[in-house]
């Protein structure tokens, strides 16, 4: 392999520079980081990688959903309802999984323990 990654643990701060530059190459695809924790995050975070700064790098875990269609939406069938104070509120539409904002992970490079991207 001609790429070199040099993980010697010669002082934290080195060691978290060369994990976050050689993560920098990986932006815009799917990778898994697994981090210095237990519980659920011991299972690691697998995501869009984002972000990479020198002290964290930002996943994006969850896409949120797409902006309704208008012309799906009329405002006069079972998908409104009306709320406790009598204002109009929108159901998630059934062929959608959820509604949300998604959502991101932002991990501090000095806690990463292992990265794990694709091979080509």
């Amino acid at each position: 392999m001609s790429e070199e990654l040099d993980l010697r643990y010669e002082g934290h701060e080195h060691h978290c520079h060369d994990i976050c530059e050689h993560m920098k190459k990986y932006l815009g695809e799917t990778v898994t980081v697994f981090t210095e924790s237990g519980g659920e995050s011991g299972q690691g975070f697998t995501g869009v990688l984002a972000l990479v700064t020198p002290r964290f790098i930002r996943l994006i875990v969850t896409i949120g959903t797409p902006p309704d269609d208008p012309f799906w939406y009329r405002g006069y069938d079972s998908r409104e309802e009306f709320g406790e104070h009598h204002r109009r509120e929108r159901c998630c539409p059934p062929h959608r999984r959820f509604c949300g904002l998604g959502s991101i992970v932002d991990i501090p490079c000095r806690k990463i323990v292992a990265f794990v991207h694709n091979a080509v």
